[in-house]
């Protein structure tokens, strides 16, 4: 058997933001959003075009927060996993309201919190430190 290979946090953080990014350029390509108060709705080849430069402008700024949040993780690795939850999902939530607010897209914001809160838990999970197996002791039966 052979063993277990270490997760390595930081670029699994990085190319769980480039999954999420991914998952976010789908979204805005599938949702049908108006284009002006008026109700005049985005044709198909503006979605597509929208969701290829959300997804271009957001790779390097999602690789830059998945690995510094898969870091953090790493470095919260002893901590109760309550305190981690809060810490890690905090972060990427406010780290997602800052890319929103930068870009002005703050209506998106609420939505595309929800796979950033699913990859943050998997960091969690993933990185949460692990108790060792108990090993028995032979003794002597009298």
């Amino acid at each position: 058997m052979k063993p277990a290979k270490p997760f390595n946090a930081p670029s699994a953080g990085a190319g769980l933001g480039i999954l999420v990014t991914i998952v976010l350029a789908f979204w805005v390509f599938c949702t049908p959003s108006t284009a002006d108060g008026e109700g005049c709705r985005y044709d198909i080849d503006q979605r597509i075009y929208g969701s290829i430069v959300a997804a271009l402008m957001m790779v390097i700024p999602s690789v830059i927060a998945g690995g510094s949040i898969g870091l953090l993780a790493e470095r919260l690795r002893t901590h109760p996993s309550w305190l981690r939850r809060v810490v890690i999902v905090g972060v990427a939530c406010a780290t997602v309201l800052g890319l929103g607010a930068l870009m002005g897209l703050c209506a998106y914001v609420p939505d595309a919190c929800v796979p950033v809160v699913v990859a943050a838990l998997y960091m969690e999970h993933q990185t949460r430190a692990s108790a060792p197996i108990p090993v028995a002791i032979a003794s002597k039966v009298r």
